[in-house]
């Protein structure tokens, strides 16, 4: 079951209904931003969906 700050961090993302969908907007994301970028795509284990991270795989 997920836990609170699961559930918080879920709500604050957003939410692609498949990892297709998500590879295409990290595809968009503009590399010259100068804050920590996405770098990969993970399913959600409190919604289902993806959703995007810089951090890396555990």
């Amino acid at each position: 079951m997920p836990s609170e700050t699961e559930k918080a961090a879920c709500k604050r993302k957003t939410r692609y209904g498949n990892d297709f969908a998500a590879q295409q907007a990290l595809k968009k994301i503009n590399p010259a931003r100068r804050a920590k970028m996405p770098s990969r795509t993970y399913k959600c284990t409190v919604c289902f969906g993806y959703h995007l991270t810089s951090s890396a795989k555990k």
